[in-house]
């Protein structure tokens, strides 16, 4: 009876500690698993060909004139609160969000007459699937929709009104960017023979701004941050995809503009091709930056021609697009 009870137990023994085991093999298992799920090689994995790893600004080809400007603009803020123009530290802080995110040809400083009535541009994105124009202010505070007023031409105006003290902006910022947004479509549609989207929106680059009240014309009023999650979705969000069937009306576009001297501040390689050659070093001076973009223009969508010039459609620095100021050049 005892050498029952004593081999029984001797039996009961070996099981437990066989589950046991079974166990400890199942946890070690799992762990392992884990750990080769989760496991960072010793040594960095491959570099991959090409510019799959690549940051956005690694795709921006631009001269040594706007470097220089967009430099200086950022590292001069401006101090001078009071002013409604953002001047070039608000735009260059657009321009730095741009950058960021990369996609299109830009311009800065660009302006345009079309029969005789003339706006300034700021910054223009343009883009296979559509063009971006960007008004960039620096208003602090916060404003309202003013009263409307006729012009002497007969255009209504509507102004803005700063709640805290009562200062009066005689032309509404979204009034000024719907005015170039449809002037340039004008444009663009006489120089192309075909319509592109033109979006415009205005840029506050103050942080103390808010607007109270309703926006008008369709033109979105945003700030800085706003701006950044805006244009992600402009560059590469759906419409970006849309792009292939307009590739040769904003090439044929950008040769006209270049054909009166006014070349971009940037361009994106990635516009012309998925995977594209080599950079050249940057900045470029500025005469082979142009001949670069052309050469990409002509090469890829075989536009070997400059389209000619219109009589009545001027694009020109924005300097010399200010209504106040006599301008002899043609078009204006």
């Amino acid at each position: 009876m005892l050498m029952l009870l004593w081999n029984g137990g001797i039996a009961l023994i070996c099981v437990l500690l066989f589950m046991r085991f079974k166990k400890d093999v199942i946890y070690q298992d799992a762990a392992e698993e884990h750990d080769e799920a989760t496991h960072t090689p010793d040594t960095q994995p491959a570099e991959r060909d090409g510019w799959e790893d690549a940051s956005a600004e690694d795709f921006l080809v631009y001269h040594t004139q706007f470097a220089r400007r967009f430099h200086e603009a950022l590292e001069a803020p401006n101090v001078h609160s009071e002013q409604v123009q953002a001047g070039d530290h608000g735009e260059a802080r657009v321009l730095q969000a741009i950058c960021y995110t990369g996609g299109g040809i830009v311009y800065w400083g660009l302006g345009l007459s079309n029969r005789n009535s003339k706006c300034e541009m700021g910054i223009l994105v343009v883009a296979p699937h559509g063009l971006l124009h960007v008004n960039v202010k620096n208003l602090r505070g916060t404003w309202e929709s003013g009263e409307f007023y006729a012009e002497p031409k007969g255009r209504t105006v509507q102004t803005w009104r700063r709640q805290e003290d009562g200062l009066v902006l005689s032309k509404s910022p979204v009034f000024q960017a719907n005015r170039a947004r449809k002037m340039l479509g004008s444009a663009v549609s006489d120089l192309c023979n075909t319509m592109l989207p033109v979006h415009s929106v205005v840029v506050v680059a103050n942080d103390s701004f808010q607007f109270s009240g309703d926006t008008d014309d369709g033109v979105t009023i945003m700030s800085l941050d706003e701006f950044d999650d805006f244009y992600r979705d402009f560059a590469h969000g759906s419409l970006a995809r849309l792009q292939a069937a307009r590739k040769g009306t904003i090439g044929s576009l950008v040769q006209y503009i270049s054909g009166y001297g006014q070349r971009p501040a940037f361009y994106d390689l990635r516009m012309f091709s998925d995977h594209p050659d080599e950079k050249p070093e940057v900045p470029l001076m500025p005469g082979a930056f142009e001949d670069n973009l052309l050469h990409h223009l002509n090469e890829v969508w075989g536009l070997d021609y400059r389209i000619p010039k219109h009589d009545q459609i001027w694009f020109g620095d924005k300097d010399d697009m200010d209504p106040n100021k006599n301008n002899s050049k043609s078009g204006i």
